[in-house]
């Protein structure tokens, strides 16, 4: 007996043992594959470098970057952190052995699920993608974990075991190569119906433009009505499969640029009505246009999407402050909406209308404005100006072709673009004769046919002024929106809202103009009657020629100061009333993940007893001793020669158990801790 006991405790302790390694090995690995997908590092002589806040603001600024780079989520970065963060990462590996023991413990084999599901979500959220090494190391800790928690393990289990190792690998280096952009690469036929998939989805939540020029895209609400140019989709760079927004890491390194042209008093957002604030004379008038006292104040404007696509904010371009509470601020150049429902209200204050008069406007600014308060002006503005150039002039070489046979020699670019009135007439002559303007075209966007057919829709002829522009190296955006037009103004009342209907989308070029900024164009007469335009025989001949040709220089970020308590720019994560709202989202995720796994364990536990008390209960005497003995022996309870034969006779003889005999064993169990207390210390 004794023998016995000690051949069962020793098999216990290796089973502890197994255990504790296998926690072990899993917390490893989904650590190891955290470091890979994040780019950080640890190895063992780091293991206890650096210190645990510092670590932690570390680790946090990094992902922080990373995410910002790769998907635009903006997080803030905090002071206090250290190159150093062996000892965070090692902290962070210990905290998930206890989680990682339960789960071996409880010889749930589903549960071993978690980690290549936690290995794969910053994939399938993020893109960012796995490493080889994380990926092997995760496969083979799950897969071992699965071997010794199987129950009754036998050698034929392999070949399911080497089933789900193979599908498990393949589908963690088939989610890396997916991040990585390998789907690129692929023959267009494959790409056409992801494309298509991935539209649909989009358009289920969003809805998509244009919509039935019947239905309602948008109510707006004014407090003065006026026209407005509604941006909504900008276009910066084009391509084989159309019109894209640049990189998101384009935008995020422009969030440095941004903040520093803000510490100097200039916001990009609000340049056109600064340029109108200033061209604007005591006598009230802009170029002979009278604008009175009263409607040059800003005002409210509340924005109710209807049926158009909720995708964008659409903001036009008076805008007085770039900071859209509802949606998410790209490069200056656009806004998408937050959030998986994004909300389909929202509002902005805005200057008076100036997208009519931008000529007006910058002829004063050329010739007639001088002062400190315009050359402070002109010296704010020369870095986004030299920002736009190096970012909105690409041109591939097909489209150089396509515009050379249109427009023929680009002119002189030695000292910059061609003059703006050159540029205008010529791509007004061409739009006008060449081009026959049609309501729907074939084909989507594709400015070679439209060139070879002559004729364009309204999202190929905004194409092509646009790559027309870009050839006379002037910066050019291709812009989808909606028009509040003069009609709608007409019979819009004060703070009431006015119906903007599908027939109001429009796709339209804006130009960036030295010392002033963004402007919307269309050229093609069939459009121009929609909306008041900018007379274009005035000001386009008075611009700076100096103003935009110098080579960029990103602008010197605010200075941080030394002393770390007193610097603003960086909130420090662990200070007094410095918790924001990212920093209590993610501890809100995190317990809400730790609530989840505790549920289920606790699911697990409960199910077990529970089920176990039944059994104990059940009428029949003999299914009750049967699963009293059973429990008995998988615990290793030590047991006398009654009660063995009891459980025997339960189990393999027709002898009706007595309820005494059952008693017997209950009572056993009862004591079960007692009786392997004392049996450890015989």
């Amino acid at each position: 007996m004794e023998l016995l006991l000690n051949t069962t405790q020793s098999k216990k302790r290796w089973q502890i043992m197994t255990e504790a390694v296998l926690a072990c090995l899993l917390s490893l690995s989904l650590m190891y594959a955290f470091i890979r997908t994040f780019g950080l590092y640890w190895s063992i002589s780091t293991a206890f470098t650096g210190g645990v806040f510092s670590g932690f603001a570390e680790i946090w600024n990094q992902i922080a970057v990373l995410l910002g780079s790769k998907e635009y989520i903006l997080l803030n970065m905090y002071m206090g952190a250290d190159q150093k963060y062996g000892l965070a990462i090692t902290l962070l590996g210990i905290f998930l052995i206890l989680p990682s023991y339960m789960i071996v413990k409880s010889k749930n084999r589903l549960l071993l699920l978690i980690y290549p599901v936690l290995a794969l979500m910053p994939n399938v959220l993020w893109g960012l993608g796995l490493e080889w090494k994380g990926v092997t190391f995760v496969a083979v800790a799950v897969m071992t974990a699965y071997y010794f928690v199987t129950p009754n393990f036998r050698p034929n289990s392999i070949i399911p075991m080497g089933i789900c190792l193979l599908l498990t690998l393949l589908m963690m280096m088939g989610s890396s190569l997916i991040s990585s952009g390998w789907q690129d690469d692929l023959a267009g036929f494959l790409k056409t119906p992801a494309d298509t998939i991935a539209s649909g989805i989009e358009d289920m939540r969003y809805g998509k433009n244009p919509i039935g020029k019947d239905d309602v895209a948008m109510e707006v609400t004014m407090e003065k009505p006026q026209q407005m140019w509604l941006r909504g989709f900008v276009g910066e760079r084009f391509t084989k499969r159309g019109w894209d927004t640049l990189p998101n890491d384009s935008h995020y390194r422009y969030l440095k640029d941004k903040e520093a042209m803000e510490n100097s008093g200039f916001d990009p957002v609000n340049q056109m009505n600064r340029a109108g604030n200033l061209a604007k004379s005591l006598d009230g008038t802009i170029g002979g246009e009278i604008i009175g006292e009263k409607e040059s104040k800003d005002q409210k404007v509340k924005v109710d999407v209807k049926d158009a696509s909720s995708k964008h904010i659409y903001a036009p371009y008076e805008l007085t402050d770039s900071h859209i509470q509802s949606g998410k601020n790209y490069g200056d150049s656009f806004w998408r909406s937050k959030g998986i429902f994004p909300k389909k209200g929202y509002e902005y204050t805005v200057g008076f209308e100036k997208a009519s008069i931008w000529t007006n406007i910058l002829g004063e600014l050329t010739t007639r404005i001088r002062g400190s308060e315009m050359d402070e002006y002109r010296k704010e503005e020369y870095a986004v100006n030299a920002l736009n150039y190096s970012k909105y002039l690409e041109l591939s070489d097909d489209d150089i072709i396509l515009m050379a046979g249109s427009l023929g020699d680009p002119g002189d670019q030695s000292e910059g673009h061609v003059g703006y009135r050159e540029a205008v007439d010529n791509i007004s002559k061409y739009v006008n004769e060449k081009i026959l303007y049609v309501n729907h075209q074939r084909g989507g966007i594709n400015p070679g046919n439209a060139v070879k057919s002559g004729k364009a829709d309204i999202r190929n002829l905004a194409t092509l002024t646009t790559l027309m522009f870009r050839y006379y190296g002037i910066p050019a955006r291709y812009v989808e929106g909606y028009q509040v037009r003069p009609d709608d103004v007409k019979k819009a009342k004060a703070n009431k809202p006015m119906a903007i209907k599908g027939k109001n989308f429009s796709a339209w070029t804006e130009i960036y103009v030295d010392g002033y900024g963004w402007a919307p164009i269309q050229l093609a007469e069939e459009l121009q009657k929609d909306m008041k335009m900018a007379d274009l025989s005035k000001g386009l001949d008075t611009t700076d020629p100096d103003g935009a040709f110098k080579p960029y220089v990103p602008p010197t970020p605010p200075e941080n100061n030394e002393d770390k308590e007193n610097n603003d720019n960086m909130p420090n994560l662990f200070g007094n009333n410095q918790l924001n709202i990212n920093v209590i989202i993610l501890l809100v995720i995190l317990a809400m993940l730790l609530l989840l796994l505790l549920i289920i364990l606790a699911y697990l536990w409960y199910q077990r007893v529970w089920k176990r008390l039944k059994a104990f209960k059940d009428e029949d005497n003999n299914r009750a001793t049967q699963a009293i003995y059973s429990a008995l022996l998988s615990k290793n309870v030590p047991l006398t020669d009654e009660n063995i034969a009891i459980g025997n006779r339960a189990a393999y003889s027709r002898h009706k158990i007595a309820d005494e005999e059952r008693q017997t064993l209950l009572a056993r169990w009862k004591v079960r801790r007692k009786l392997i207390r004392e049996a450890k210390n015989v």
